[in-house]
């Protein structure tokens, strides 16, 4: 399912971040020599991060714990794309550390999970080390995800996180003109158009127009963990056209 940054400075980005972290309850600025749970920074980062079970016992932002095969992509970072993020690494004493990222959309803070290069287990939707079985068939169906590879991670990252403004600017302006009532009717299209096998351009288009919810409601499935795993660019601006088509909006 491709996301979107907005366009932000780092400045600015940073600003973003440390308004976030004041909100945390317990913390009221950040310390030089202590990270805030970014895992938790704010309830939508907490919702985007929640596809995988994860400890956050051992979590920064630096390389403070033996993490140098991807200390590169931790902390604040510019990718090539002009993406602006913020690279973190958590984990328990007992599991593989993995790497996420919080990032801008233009709107608000949003974190991400790369598959790829990252060593979470696909099968179970956890970190390594919590499940000695299914850890250990994954590994053997997946050796290379012993260790995080920071080149993968980027390309997973910019292959899923598209420029805001890549978004076809007639077919936003058509979407933000709909009813509440036809937003919710470009969904159901959807669903009668693509049907089960095409859940992606569905959960795009639900996204696009605003109604997240009924994804839920109406697609079968939305709780099938294989979804979360499909690789590529999922352009569902172009769905979205389609689907606007059908309703003649």
């Amino acid at each position: 399912m491709a996301r979107y940054f907005g366009k932000i400075t780092m400045s600015e980005f940073k600003d973003e971040i440390n308004k976030a972290v004041k909100k945390q309850k317990s913390l009221s600025y950040i310390e030089e020599d202590f990270d805030p749970n970014w895992k938790s920074l704010t309830p939508q980062i907490e919702k985007d991060l929640g596809k995988v079970e994860f400890d956050t016992e051992n979590i920064s932002i630096k390389d403070d714990y033996g993490w140098t095969s991807n200390k590169n992509l931790l902390g604040y970072q510019t990718l090539g794309n002009g993406m602006v993020l913020l690279g973190v690494n958590s984990g328990g004493d007992w599991e593989k550390a993995i790497y996420f990222c919080v990032f801008f959309d233009g709107k608000k803070l949003r974190g991400y999970i790369p598959t790829k290069g990252n060593t979470w287990n696909t099968i179970n939707h956890i970190a390594v080390g919590n499940d000695e079985e299914k850890d250990n068939i994954f590994l053997k169906q997946h050796p290379e995800k012993e260790n995080i590879n920071c080149d993968l991670i980027v390309k997973d990252i910019v292959g899923r996180i598209l420029p805001l403004d890549a978004v076809p600017k007639d077919v936003k302006k058509r979407i933000t003109k709909l009813t509440t009532e036809q937003k919710l009717d470009v969904a159901i299209k959807c669903l009668k158009l693509y049907g089960n096998m095409d859940f992606w351009k569905y959960r795009n288009v639900c996204e696009i127009v605003e109604r997240d919810d009924i994804v839920v409601d109406k697609h079968p499935r939305y709780t099938s963990l294989e979804v979360h795993d499909k690789d590529g660019i999922h352009d569902g601006w172009e769905w979205a056209e389609e689907a606007l088509k059908k309703i003649n909006a």
